[in-house]
């Protein structure tokens, strides 16, 4: 298995919504190490890997969100050492600020050269602010949206569709697009973090047939299929490249500054490996728990996501490469 980029993710800044679907399991706090503390380890890594792994990209970025005092140096730092924040940033679970805040928080990106920023809706007023747990997410948002766009910053919005959800997909297009985002984007959430509790409301291929083609033409390029057409299908090939990210933590950062960059690789190459050894091939996961009836709709790799998942349930010593919570890797 060929390592392809390794990064370092810093959890330093709590999150002020409560997200039915967070791939992160957020929960108002945080579980990083310091901000300071966390960039210079990542700065001294990507400076270790650039000259022993040159064939591996690094990459370094902070959570829960966005919404820290750091963030012009944050932005700085990204747009020095070529990391995707430096020209791209969500923008989800601020604490709720003043108008005036919102556009000089937004001047201020742009003029450290911020070129595009995210904001993820989830249904109408009523319904985002119960989906991300508090009222006034929604009116947030769009506060926030337009003064991005004041600010010369291209704004898009992204929504996950779902059953709870879908049947005002057409009147959202026409409400968002009255905001002049810079795009629009529909897309069905993973299984990851609490988004495993809205596995049942997928949307299914008739559901995404019976939409209008003013939503089908915002949602997401990606191949989907349903899991009985990928059954049918029996692509399943063998990974071939990863991404491994280490997840910082209080109690092991001390480990970690110990370290070289490249025993950190190392160590974190170890732990993916006996993954890899002790779950199945996606052949016979598909074998084990693919179910030919189901006509729920999914991205490749996020079905074999939800079929891992399973086997993990199953057997719980694997430690869970996928958990973004902790270390993990992306495989592909």
């Amino acid at each position: 298995m060929k390592t392809k980029a390794m990064g370092v993710v810093n959890l330093c800044v709590p999150c002020s919504a409560q997200c039915r679907y967070c791939l992160l399991d957020s929960c108002h706090k945080t579980t990083g190490v310091s901000y300071e503390r966390g960039k210079s380890l990542a700065k001294r890594m990507d400076a270790e890997i650039r000259q022993t792994h040159s064939d591996i990209r690094f990459f370094y970025y902070i959570g829960y969100c966005m919404d820290t005092p750091h963030l012009p140096d944050y932005v700085r730092f990204c747009r020095e050492m070529g990391y995707a924040s430096g020209t791209f940033l969500q923008m989800n679970g601020f604490r709720f600020r003043e108008e005036k805040e919102y556009k000089e928080l937004f001047q201020s990106l742009c003029a450290l050269g911020e070129k595009s920023v995210d904001f993820t809706f989830y249904g109408n007023r009523e319904y985002h602010d119960a989906f991300a747990g508090r009222n006034g997410d929604y009116d947030q948002l769009l506060f926030m949206l337009h003064a991005a766009i004041q600010a010369g910053i291209t704004a898009q919005i992204s929504a996950p569709l779902l059953q709870s959800n879908l049947h005002m997909a057409d009147r959202l297009v026409k409400i968002w697009e009255q905001h002049q985002p810079s795009s629009l984007r529909f897309f069905l959430p993973h299984d990851k973090g609490r988004g495993k509790n809205l596995s049942q409301e997928r949307l299914t291929k008739s559901d995404f047939e019976n939409l209008s083609e003013k939503v089908k033409v915002h949602f997401s390029k990606m191949p989907h299929l349903t899991e009985a057409e990928w059954l049918a299908k029996g692509q399943f090939d063998d990974y071939t490249e990863r991404t491994l990210t280490l997840n910082l933590r209080p109690e092991e950062i001390e480990r970690w500054e110990s370290m070289t960059a490249s025993e950190i690789l190392i160590y974190l190459e170890r732990l993916d490996d006996q993954y890899l050894t002790q779950m199945p091939s996606a052949r016979r996961l598909s074998s084990l728990y693919g179910n030919p009836l189901n006509d729920q709709l999914f991205r490749l790799r996020d079905l074999l996501l939800r079929w891992q998942q399973m086997y993990i349930r199953d057997n719980p010593s694997v430690y869970d490469m996928h958990d973004e919570a902790h270390h993990f890797s992306v495989h592909v």
